[in-house]
């Protein structure tokens, strides 16, 4: 059993990358970081919120022109169905994301000095379907250029 724990594990790890989708292949909503982007922080889970399913089309219409918009705490509400408290000089911004297969997956949000962000979803399931999506973010500054990728395992 020992012998196969890091077999299995090499297996996992090889698929999930080899089903890593590139986001420029997916269309122009959003594309892959590019080579060399440097990650400094990961956003705390407390300052990343996904969409209410039934807000979804509202959220797409709000970033169908640019990747990244403030929203204000009304608009959070609707959006997120609930209400969301934001520290002095933090702000709500939508910006566009994308996943694979939501209900096995979550969401992973990285930032650098450049106020560039990088959304990773990562779920399971044997094909993936690119859907587009939003997420709430709490930032200081609009994100200069939001990223995405997508991975799937088998």
């Amino acid at each position: 059993m020992m012998k196969t724990l890091p077999l299995l594990s090499l297996v996992f790890v090889s698929l999930l990358f080899s089903s890593c989708i590139s986001s420029r292949r997916a269309g122009s909503w959003l594309e892959s970081p590019p080579p060399g982007w440097k990650v400094t922080e990961e956003l705390d889970s407390s300052s990343v919120f996904e969409i209410v399913h039934t807000k979804v089309s509202y959220a797409l219409n709000l970033v169908s022109s640019s990747p990244a918009v403030a929203v204000n705490s009304r608009q959070v509400e609707i959006l997120c169905g609930r209400k969301i408290a934001v520290k002095q000089g933090q702000h709500f911004y939508l910006v566009r994301s994308q996943f694979g297969n939501g209900s096995t997956g979550a969401y992973a949000v990285w930032k650098n000095p450049n106020d560039e962000i990088s959304i990773s979803h990562s779920s399971l399931g044997e094909q993936l379907t690119v859907k587009q999506s939003a997420l709430v973010l709490i930032l200081i500054n609009i994100p200069r250029h939001v990223y995405s990728s997508i991975s799937l395992a088998r």
